[in-house]
């Protein structure tokens, strides 16, 4: 019992264990907090692309606490919001997921799943494991 507590007791203080190593080097380091974002800004002048594939040229996107509030030529702005300059931008505002290929073109050829059948699968005879 007594050799599992031990045990237990230095697994507890192996996480601080690096800290303590640096500062016995003789580093010191200062944790920081990264500022959040501003919880009421707007992107003004940009190229906006909405989700329907309409374009606005010198559009603004207003976004409060972390949610699009509004999107569009001639949109108000809060007083109490940051804004920031889009000239030159293009902004597509929402989520959305970059691993998507919604949109894309197909691939010549059939894609990645006709390679992958001309090229042969796991299941094929050719396939050799541990017990072969």
């Amino acid at each position: 019992m007594a050799a599992a507590l031990t045990v237990f007791a230095a697994l507890a203080a192996a996480p601080a264990a690096p800290g303590a190593e640096l500062a016995a080097q003789g580093r010191e380091f200062e944790l920081t907090q990264r500022p959040s974002p501003p919880p009421y800004f707007a992107i003004r002048g940009a190229r906006i692309v909405v989700g329907d594939g309409r374009v606005i040229d010198r559009g603004t996107v207003v976004v409060e606490e972390g949610l699009i509030t509004a999107v569009g030529r001639n949109v108000d702005i809060p007083e109490r919001a940051r804004v920031f300059e889009g000239e030159g931008l293009t902004v597509y505002p929402g989520f959305f997921d970059a691993l998507t290929t919604l949109g894309h073109p197909s691939a010549p050829g059939g894609g990645a799943r006709a390679a992958a059948q001309r090229q042969g699968s796991a299941n094929d005879t050719y396939s050799r494991g541990p017990d072969d």
